[in-house]
């Protein structure tokens, strides 16, 4: 839902004086890494050069479009992400070295500036960069773009659709599902926060189904394996009883804090110990979404719990809202905060100890 963007700060200047064509240039490009990303810093010397640059068009503009990543670049706040481990060089080192594949790991768009070609660029992708539409792609997926055609591209063309389309269609695939709409926001993420008040309603027992945790357990393979290290995950949810008293079937059995341990047990991969909290709150509000510490969120329309699969493939549409930097995702928050100060603290500590509640 989100691309990372990266920037070789020769893209950042002005020719012929400062024309009105490059200052709507640079509006449009400040506003793409805004909306549709995260810029990407790859270390201290890139950050200099980034700020650099960005302070020198604020003063010969008379425009201060980049002035919110400056503010990010120079506190590490929201709108940047920074490569781990840092690098020594720059992206504009990497692309006076001819190297930019180098960097398809850290970035998926690399906007290079327009008035000297960068070497070691294969002759198609030049051909398609520099003669062409301002845009292509290396054969490993890394797109590169000029300046000027940045909002042409496919990477935001494709992120645009995701914004504007908020459908997934039944039959994609439970990869793909993860690999679009929620991988991109985790694997720039220090925290996400599940919200959802039916998040464990599959682990409810009835006389004709005895309990599903292949959801949570999903979830949590996804989580453990694209979230960076040391990463935090917080699921707010109501309780068993809560959720088996408005279950239509009578026989409704409710489930335990125990049985919501039992299920992260059953995950394959997850090892983080005490970094999964939970929140039980049985006045959780009706919205559910996924809040991502990158600063975006999805909200799923119809709740996690519609979220199913059959053979690997969603069996049914699934509605979605994405939610920007903004008021939006600021109320998301407030929700959470109040579940917090309400709501019984949980605390995972291992596989075999389960949760423990906090005092």
């Amino acid at each position: 839902m989100i691309g990372r963007f990266a920037i070789d700060a020769d893209a950042l200047t002005l020719p012929n004086g400062g024309s009105l064509g490059a200052r709507l240039e640079h509006k449009r490009l400040a506003e793409c890494v805004l909306e549709f990303g995260l810029l990407g810093v790859l270390g201290p010397n890139d950050a200099k050069a980034l700020f650099g640059a960005m302070e020198r068009l604020a003063d010969q503009l008379g425009y201060d479009f980049w002035r919110p990543l400056m503010r990010a670049i120079d506190s590490s706040g929201p709108g940047v992400f920074r490569a781990r481990p840092p690098h020594d060089m720059s992206v504009h080192d990497y692309a006076l070295a001819g190297d930019l594949e180098q960097l398809q790991a850290v970035v998926d768009l690399l906007v290079l500036g327009s008035s000297d070609r960068a070497p070691g660029v294969p002759p198609t992708v030049a051909r398609a960069l520099y003669d062409d539409h301002g845009y292509a792609s290396f054969t490993n997926g890394l797109e590169v773009a000029l300046s000027s055609a940045v909002d042409q591209s496919e990477t935001v063309h494709r992120l645009k659709a995701l914004h504007r389309e908020t459908i997934i269609p039944a039959g994609t695939l439970r990869t793909a599902v993860w690999d679009t709409y929620f991988r991109p926001l985790a694997r720039v993420s220090t925290e996400v926060n599940i919200f959802d008040r039916f998040l464990f309603s599959g682990l409810v027992k009835t006389s004709k189904f005895n309990g599903n945790a292949s959801l949570l357990t999903w979830l949590l393979d996804s989580l453990d394996r694209d979230l960076p290290r040391n990463a935090t995950v917080n699921l707010f949810a109501r309780s068993g009883n809560r959720v088996a008293d408005e279950n239509h079937d009578k026989t409704a059995q409710p489930y335990s804090v125990g049985d919501i341990s039992d299920a992260v047990k059953k995950s394959r991969r997850w090892r983080r110990n005490g970094r999964l909290h939970l929140y039980v709150d049985d006045a959780l509000d009706h919205d559910r979404h996924v809040r991502f510490s990158c600063g975006h969120a999805i909200m799923p329309q119809g709740g996690f719990d519609k979220l199913r699969f059959r053979e690997g493939a969603l069996l049914k549409p699934f509605s979605y809202a994405y939610v920007p930097p903004g008021d939006g995702l600021n109320r998301r928050a407030d929700e959470e905060a109040k579940a917090r100060s309400r709501g019984i603290h949980y605390v995972h500590r291992s596989k075999d100890e389960g949760f423990v509640r906090q005092a």
